[in-house]
């Protein structure tokens, strides 16, 4: 081996790994693009998306698919008292509940602000239930103010809709769920509303 048959070896080397990183660059660029920053979920945008891929194939196999639409209780005040970094801290951890209590099939996404959505596909509107208590339970035993000399607790309101069949548009299913959350926080916070089928 001479330094001249060399060169060209440590050239291709060199591109080699320049072209991992961009490749790795991208990966990463995909992944910020569909991510929240804050909380590691689906973002609004791929909420949705994945909602459409699901009420397809929802009509396609004639499957059940409910969606959950949480939002946490007081938050503002919770942010006013405890800071903003408190509560970006909430909403992670809230995040993190999230994934404890969720199926590996389950889609989850911070809808905006204080609100997340959960798409579980093939769920009954039972089966979504136990998931939203599980959630609902999950929060309110949670301490979010670590090293306070109490425990400072959040609750959720919930609210679920299940499409028989897919044959109801996304804005409907969600419109569906996000009312359903609202009976729930307008009946007295941390509970869970099934809206009906219609």
């Amino acid at each position: 081996i001479t330094r001249e048959s060399v060169q060209p070896i440590l050239g291709l080397s060199d591109e080699a790994a320049l072209a991992m990183e961009v490749v790795a660059l991208y990966d990463n660029m995909k992944v910020m693009a569909v991510t929240d920053g804050l909380t590691g979920l689906y973002n609004h945008r791929e909420f949705y998306q994945s909602l459409s891929r699901e009420l397809e194939r929802a009509r396609r196999y004639r499957h059940t698919l409910s969606l959950l639409i949480i939002d946490v209780d007081d938050f503002k005040q919770f942010n006013d008292r405890y800071g903003h970094p408190a509560g970006d801290y909430a909403l992670r951890r809230i995040a993190e509940l999230l994934r404890k209590c969720a199926r590996a099939t389950d889609i989850l996404s911070r809808y905006g602000g204080e609100e997340f959505a959960v798409i579980l596909p093939e769920s009954t509107p039972a089966g979504a239930l136990m998931v939203a208590e599980r959630i609902k339970t999950e929060v309110s035993r949670h301490n979010f103010i670590s090293g306070s000399k109490f425990p400072v607790n959040l609750t959720v309101s919930i609210g679920i809709y299940s499409s028989e069949d897919g044959s109801i548009s996304e804005d409907q299913l969600v419109a569906l769920a996000d009312e359903a959350a609202y009976l729930a926080k307008n009946s007295g916070k941390n509970r869970v509303v099934v809206k009906a089928v219609v």
